[in-house]
């Protein structure tokens, strides 16, 4: 039990601060009185199917804070309730900044990408801008070049099928997927990206199928679950349950078995 009080979550994007926060969450934790409250920060570790705490450490403390996030301008930001749990007519916001991290030049890069106007951007530099360091950036591309709709497909799936870049590749799933629920013809494609060696790769294709209903990926996801990847089981296991069939049922009680609670 890491907080007694959540009030507001963020997650690093990647830019502004340095690389020690880098996969790092932000936790308000509000307990009514400053002298125990403050941000926790913290990783998640990979713990079968799901994840586990790791290295949380008290970040700021001593501040009543109700939610933290992160600006265009690379700085975190925190409001403050000041004290108390009843309203008190008053309330701080601060601003905190990283001096080494707001020293590099792709923090000004991302606050213009940010602004920018998103349906302007042409295909090529959306491709592109699905590896930058910033996750915010990559949302930002994904959801345009799905707007754009079937016609960036193929070049969606060269970037699925062929990109070294793992955080590419699941930008460009997040995006197919949004576009074949206009085109569900589209959901058949991703099949195909079952077949890699990434195990995350698969787990979001899973994903995205089954949110598609794409009953042709039946045979595949029952096969992903007799995957030793219990994170795998669990995606396959959901995007069947998102396609009912008396086929899925022993399958996944053999999951189920194999599994043995643990």
């Amino acid at each position: 039990n890491l907080s007694s009080g959540p009030s507001g979550l963020t997650f690093y994007p990647g830019t502004g601060f340095d690389s020690t926060f880098d996969n790092h969450f932000f936790l308000c934790d509000f307990r009514g009185a400053p002298a125990n409250s403050g941000v926790w920060s913290f990783r998640f570790l990979p713990d079968g199917a799901g994840f586990k705490v790791d290295s949380p450490k008290q970040f700021l403390w001593s501040i009543l804070g109700t939610d933290v996030d992160f600006g265009p301008d690379g700085a975190m930001y925190i409001s403050d309730w000041v004290d108390g749990w009843n309203q008190t007519g008053k309330g701080r916001l601060y601003r905190m900044t990283h001096e080494k991290g707001q020293k590099d030049p792709i923090v000004k890069e991302v606050k213009n990408l940010l602004a920018q106007d998103w349906e302007q951007a042409p295909s090529k530099e959306l491709i592109r801008l699905l590896e930058h360091k910033d996750g915010r950036v990559r949302k930002e591309a994904h959801l345009a070049l799905a707007a754009k709709g079937p016609s960036v497909a193929p070049e969606l799936m060269e970037i699925a099928k062929m990109s070294e870049n793992e955080l590419a590749k699941i930008h460009a799933i997040w995006a197919l997927g949004i576009i074949a629920r206009k085109s569900p013809s589209l959901g058949k494609d991703l099949i195909s990206l079952l077949q890699g060696n990434n195990d995350e790769i698969k787990a979001q294709v899973a994903r995205q199928l089954g949110e598609l209903k794409c009953a042709d990926a039946r045979g595949d996801l029952v096969l992903l679950l007799k995957n030793k990847n219990p994170r795998l089981q669990f995606f396959a296991s959901l995007a069947l349950a998102n396609m009912p069939d008396i086929s899925n049922f022993q399958p996944l009680v053999d999951c189920l078995d194999e599994n043995a609670d643990k």
